[in-house]
């Protein structure tokens, strides 16, 4: 369907519906589509009647699933019919699509990476993998060392059990790079 040849304004919800109802189904055209008559009847819907088609279940699914429709067909990659062919039939692994980087999206999309039957889970693989935190060991042992200051000041008895447990430690770190270096 095409939105040029829907030559009257739509005023109601129970019209949009019917509309979007109809292109709701499991093609990437469909689904670029039905996003486009949501993001056009959002636009052209009075206050109040966008909700309707929600609260009054007037489609198949809610406004979380309309808000992803959304997106991929606003999505400049994903709504390019260029990539149409490649791309999966699922509303659910497009929209994860749309997470992905737009360079890291267009080069796996030339890449052959994406295609129709990628399932989901596969888009995880092409999302920017947070960055491991390593740990500054300057800071650890920093603290490490005022605790153990903190220790030797407020119990002063203690004194030779805590010699003795940082020489247990010393030793056991001393022993565990040996074995390592051995490796």
């Amino acid at each position: 369907m095409n939105l040029s040849k829907v030559t009257k304004k739509l005023a109601r919800a129970e019209d949009w519906a019917d509309l979007i109802f109809a292109q709701h189904a499991k093609s990437v055209e469909s689904i670029l589509e039905t996003g486009r008559l949501l993001l056009k009847a959002k636009s052209d819907l009075v206050h109040g009647e966008w909700g309707r088609l929600f609260e009054d279940h007037l489609l198949p699914f809610g406004i979380d699933a309309a808000q992803r429709f959304m997106t991929i067909a606003s999505h400049p990659l994903l709504s390019n019919t260029e990539h149409v062919r490649s791309l999966p039939a699922s509303w659910g692994t497009l929209y994860q699509l749309t997470r992905v980087p737009e360079p890291m999206l267009k080069q796996a999309l030339h890449d052959g990476v994406i295609t129709s039957d990628m399932p989901r889970k596969a888009v995880a693989g092409l999302l920017p993998q947070p960055a491991v935190k390593t740990p500054d060991v300057h800071s650890a042992l920093d603290a490490i060392s005022r605790r153990l200051d903190k220790l030797w000041d407020q119990h002063p008895k203690q004194r030779p059990h805590i010699e003795a447990a940082i020489s247990a430690w010393a030793a056991y770190f001393a022993n565990r790079r040996e074995d390592r270096d051995e490796h």
